[in-house]
C-alpha cells in the first residue's frame, strides 16, 4: 500500500466509524454541564477539566484615600482546580460508566476523554456525561478555596 493511500485510510477512520461525531457530542455536552473543554475535537480526543466558580476578591480600602474599596474577579483556583480534577477522574472512573485517563495540558491537569470504539452510541456519550456531571456535583460540593 503507498504511504498516501495508508494516511488516506488512517484519516477515515473517525468519520468512518463515528469516532469524531461521538467525540465533538462529548465536547459539547461537557461544555454545556459547566466544565472547561481546552481542545477542539480532531479526531477522538476530548481534553476537559472541572470549572470552579470565580473567587471575588474584596479589598476594604483601595488605599487611594477615598475610602472606598473594590472587588475583582481573580484566577487563584489553578491548584484547587487541578485538584478537583483529578478527584472528578477517580469519581468518573468509580462509577465505572466510562474510563478516563489523566494527562497534563499547558501545565494544567486535565482529564483526557479518548472515543475508540466504533459501537459508542450517542446514549453512551450522554450517559457518560450524566456521570460527569453527577462527580462534579460530589466533588464541587467539597472544594473549598482559600485566598
Amino acid at each position: 500500500m503507498h504511504f498516501s493511500n495508508l494516511f488516506s485510510s488512517f484519516a477515515s477512520l473517525p468519520n468512518r466509524y463515528g469516532l469524531y461525531e461521538r467525540a465533538t457530542q462529548f465536547a459539547a455536552e461537557l461544555s454545556t454541564a459547566g466544565f472547561t473543554v481546552h481542545n477542539d475535537v480532531v479526531f477522538n480526543q476530548v481534553v476537559v477539566s472541572l470549572r470552579l466558580p470565580p473567587v471575588t476578591v474584596t479589598a476594604a480600602d483601595d488605599g487611594d484615600g477615598s475610602g472606598s474599596s473594590s472587588s475583582a474577579d481573580i484566577d487563584i483556583l489553578g491548584d484547587a482546580e487541578d485538584e478537583a480534577t483529578m478527584r472528578l477522574l477517580a469519581q468518573v472512573q468509580a462509577s465505572g460508566e466510562c474510563w478516563v485517563g489523566s494527562s497534563v495540558w499547558f501545565g494544567r491537569k486535565v482529564i483526557r476523554v479518548s472515543v475508540c470504539s466504533w459501537v459508542t452510541s450517542a446514549e453512551d456519550v450522554s450517559r457518560s456525561v450524566r456521570a460527569f456531571a453527577a462527580a462534579k456535583a460530589a466533588v464541587s460540593a467539597s472544594v473549598s478555596v482559600s485566598a
